[in-house]
């Protein structure tokens, strides 16, 4: 048997886990959507949709996980003796500003991209 306040912290936990990870739920919904669509019809807006969603997912688990330590570990390896601030400072550029954004704005390029040829090129062929 469950006792409520075990039952109360099992629903906490579950929204909490929902709530901490939502893009990545959101973006794994979208890559599930476009394996079906790929299998079903394969085209390639659906493949449009499956790579823009797993490139939003490597962007969001990037930015929450991998950004610190990749920049840490490549100025680790490029500068071992003497500091080179120039390269350091092009390395915290490029991990911690420009490959987030950039990941973001290609993935959901793509995924634009795939919703205009589904929904915009469609009703076009209608007329």
């Amino acid at each position: 048997m469950i006792t409520p306040d075990l039952r109360q912290n099992i629903f906490v936990m579950m929204y909490f886990i929902i709530i901490h990870n939502f893009f990545a739920i959101l973006f794994s919904c979208g890559i599930l959507v476009g394996i079906v669509l790929s299998i079903i019809h394969p085209t390639r807006k659906s493949v449009f949709l499956l790579l823009g969603n797993c490139i939003l997912l490597f962007a969001f688990e990037y930015n929450k996980h991998i950004r610190e330590s990749l920049r840490d570990q490549t100025i680790g390896s490029l500068i071992t003796l003497k500091r080179y601030y120039k390269l350091e400072w092009f390395i915290n550029l490029f991990t911690i500003k420009i490959l987030p954004v950039l990941l973001y704005v290609i993935g959901l390029t793509l995924v634009a991209i795939s919703v205009y040829l589904y929904f915009v090129k469609k009703n076009s062929h209608k007329k």
